[in-house]
């Protein structure tokens, strides 16, 4: 695990597509950015070229373009440690199956703000993992973000519960619990 930034420093990690709310993530910032002008967004993702520029072009446009830095591919390595280094993982998705980026972020102590929505409200407990917004908007997403940078005791206990959290997960658990419903489901095979 790395070092926290000194400065906030919040991480997108998804496929680059408009249903994951990256616009979202770049307006609060864009409020956050008037509280704490050194903080950073890194926005960490594959996905359709065009619309990587047009929110490139969005971050321009908000004069955000020096504190937002995009990232394509990266290592595994790479993403674990740009995810250790920053403070809160944002996700602002409108739908999600899942949130495995929120348990890998959890996994070095990086607590997630996420829109309540289906998915995200499983991989996240909220007030104990992360923080869930209660209304799906950048204005709530940028006030939870607020109070977690803000108050650091909870910062403190949701960074300790999110590595908690995140050991429950594992491939091999996954395997052997799928299996488990496959079993039960159609029966075992002799």
């Amino acid at each position: 695990i790395f070092k926290k930034e000194d400065n906030p420093v919040l991480v997108f990690l998804g496929r680059c597509s408009q249903s994951k709310g990256i616009e979202d993530a770049i307006l609060a910032f864009k409020k956050l950015q008037k509280k704490y002008a050194k903080s950073r967004l890194w926005i960490i993702g594959r996905g359709d070229a065009n619309y990587k520029n047009e929110l490139m072009m969005f971050s321009k446009k908000l004069k955000l373009q020096k504190q937002i830095f995009f990232f394509d591919f990266v290592s595994e390595e790479k993403k674990f440690e740009l995810l250790s280094k920053s403070w809160i993982l944002v996700h602002p998705s409108i739908t999600e199956g899942w949130g495995l980026n929120v348990i890998e972020a959890n996994t070095v102590g990086t607590p997630a703000v996420s829109y309540n929505i289906g998915g995200l409200k499983d991989s996240i407990q909220h007030m104990k993992t992360g923080l869930l917004t209660e209304k799906n908007t950048p204005e709530d997403l940028f006030k939870e973000i607020l109070r977690l940078i803000t108050d650091k005791a909870l910062y403190n206990k949701l960074s300790q519960n999110s590595l908690k959290w995140s050991k429950k997960f594992s491939w091999q658990k996954t395997g052997e619990e799928g299996l488990r419903v496959i079993e039960k489901t159609y029966g075992e095979k002799n």
